[in-house]
């Protein structure tokens, strides 16, 4: 977030000028119409405008960047973590439920197996959670999440996926910005540790790390909370209960 934010006038000063070389060249292009192939250059001029209206709104939607003010710490408030797994290696999920017993918020956690695997429940018991199997994986994730919520009575649900390791203090911030009762789910970042994937960009040093991900949860995120509007990604997030429910679970 203070990626971005501390170069907010530099992005606005080259999306101004996006605009700019776009609208000058969408009009260049107009004058160049070859009636020997007139298909081909309508075709290239259509493509050139729809570029032109496509970053236009792109601009608009993300020009300022907002983010959610922080209340007060709810620990009064009870969560339950949700953690759906279907046949990932017993190693991977190991990670993720050794991360989820350093969270620092109180907080049930419940490993959902749709994979039916004893080496699963073995694990999930040695650590103290809740195990739960369905005995089958019918609409897959979604199907698998509102088994696991018809266990559950918390008021607050977060889901990490089987392969997604969660920071200690991931629900003590994002248990913050439930503010207002009209927030039906907050959603947290992600990042990956195989940074040497060419997705990355100056990976020698982690401080500077910006990938393609960056875009979508550094920009497009915050910059949609002015509009009262966010995206799930379906893990990383705590949903408010009452909001889930007035939908009819998650949808499958």
């Amino acid at each position: 977030m203070e990626k971005t934010s501390s170069n907010q006038t530099f992005r606005h000063a080259c999306a101004i000028s996006l605009l700019l070389v776009l609208l000058i060249y969408v009009a260049w292009r107009f004058t160049i119409i070859n009636e020997k192939y007139i298909f081909l250059s309508y075709l290239f001029f259509f493509t050139s405008l729809i570029t032109l209206i496509s970053s236009f709104f792109i601009i608009v939607t993300t020009w300022n960047i907002s983010t959610l003010p922080l209340g007060s710490f709810l620990y009064s408030k009870k969560i339950d973590v949700l953690i759906p797994t279907y046949k990932e290696p017993i190693n991977i999920i190991a990670k993720t439920l050794k991360a989820a017993e350093k969270l620092d918020y109180p907080c049930k956690i419940i490993v959902l197996d749709d994979a039916n695997r004893k080496d699963v429940e073995d694990l999930t018991k040695k650590l103290g959670f809740r195990y739960l199997c369905r005995g089958h994986n019918t609409h897959a994730k979604a199907g698998n999440l509102n088994f696991g919520l018809s266990h559950s009575k918390a008021e607050y649900v977060a889901v990490f996926d089987a392969d997604h390791i969660p920071q200690k203090q991931a629900l003590t911030l994002l248990m913050q910005c439930f503010t207002s009762n009209n927030i039906a789910f907050v959603q947290s970042p992600q990042d990956h540790f195989n940074t040497d994937a060419v997705q990355f960009l100056n990976a020698e040093d982690e401080k500077k790390i910006w990938h393609d991900q960056s875009v979508f949860y550094d920009l497009n995120l915050p910059a949609a909370n002015k509009f009262n509007i966010a995206s799930c990604v379906g893990t990383g997030v705590v949903y408010r209960r009452k909001a889930i429910n007035d939908i009819g679970g998650i949808p499958c």
